[in-house]
């Protein structure tokens, strides 16, 4: 079974997010609702307790009766009931088949997502044979001092933060803040390739191998 689930349906999108195995902030109903780029979208696919949940952006492609499918500003992919490892493989074959066939269905000629470098989502798309490694992102561990982890910046990016506080007034949030909750997470410092899916279809000859 299928579901396309829009922003007018909050509490959906958010019980599929919230029951995912894992999922990011990037996911979320409330990061897609600062999106104005298109109609975001929550495609699902489910077979009984399982399901994959993929947000995605439809655009009107300018002069063309043909959408894309693009996603928000950061690190999206498709997201899974349980750990990846589980998944049946027929299962994710009939999600890679499902939505093919959606994208036929909707005219929708090309896809494009960043996956997130901590999810492990080669498993989910894979078999498209439309993904690529596109650069490296980089995490600090916020745990440690501050002059620790300026010790890890690169000399010119410590230089440019140096020639920058010359220049802008720095907000401080109380220490009770939200912010400063989520900055108290234990991050390994790290760099990590990132990949990146892309789809492209041919109008009405969409291949389901």
């Amino acid at each position: 079974m299928i579901k396309t689930i829009t922003l007018a349906q909050k509490r959906e999108w958010n019980f599929y997010i919230n029951n995912a195995f894992v999922h990011d902030f990037y996911h979320t109903w409330y990061y897609h609702a600062l999106d104005h780029s298109g109609m975001a979208m929550l495609f699902v696919y489910e077979e009984g307790q399982d399901y994959i949940a993929f947000p995605v952006v439809k655009r009107k492609i300018p002069g063309a009766v043909f959408f894309d499918l693009s996603s928000v500003y950061g690190y999206v992919g498709p997201i899974a009931s349980k750990d990846n490892k589980y998944l049946n493989q027929n299962f994710i074959n009939n999600f890679k088949r499902e939505f093919l066939n959606f994208l036929k269905s909707e005219q929708i000629v090309s896809v494009f997502s960043r996956l997130n470098p901590f999810l492990n989502q080669d498993p989910l798309v894979g078999d498209f044979k439309g993904v690529y490694e596109n650069g490296k992102t980089v995490v600090l561990d916020l745990t440690l001092p501050i002059d620790e982890q300026r010790k890890k910046y690169n000399s010119s990016v410590y230089d440019s933060i140096k020639k920058s506080k010359k220049k802008v007034s720095l907000l401080r949030k109380p220490k009770n803040s939200r912010i400063s909750k989520h900055l108290s997470l234990s991050i390994p410092r790290i760099w990590i390739a990132y990949s990146q899916l892309i789809i492209t279809v041919l109008a009405g000859n969409i291949s389901l191998t």
